[in-house]
């Protein structure tokens, strides 16, 4: 595979990643993350400007959905045991990379729709 493909559809892959990891959590059983899963499957296929925009934005705002809904979580513990450290670790981590990837997935797309601008003019 040319590296020069794979470097530049990085976010694309990284955001399957993800979906396949929370979907195998969920026992593929949530319709939403199969349709999340499908659609960047198929933003990596064909490469669309607009559904990548699309799909990035849902992304990261889904990311900062559960930040908040994880922050509402902790502001519910009474006591701090391992449970909630490595809840916060692995919240923060999830959600911080789904959040930068599907920002990375915009950027990639509008730079893009830019270029091909330009190059009409």
């Amino acid at each position: 595979m040319n590296l020069t493909l794979l470097k530049s559809n990085i976010p694309e892959i990284v955001l399957i990643g993800i979906s396949i990891l929370y979907l195998s959590q969920t026992y593929w059983s949530n319709p939403y993350g199969l349709v999340l899963l499908i659609l960047i499957a198929f933003q990596l296929v064909m490469q669309y400007k607009t559904m990548g925009i699309i799909v990035g934005s849902v992304f990261s705002f889904l990311a900062l959905y559960m930040t908040l809904a994880l922050v509402s979580e902790l502001l519910e513990f009474e006591s701090w045991v391992l449970g909630t450290t490595r809840m916060i670790i692995v919240g923060s981590l999830m959600m911080g990379t789904t959040m930068l990837f599907g920002i990375l997935l915009v950027r990639k797309n509008v730079k893009r729709g830019r270029s091909l601008q330009l190059d009409n003019l």
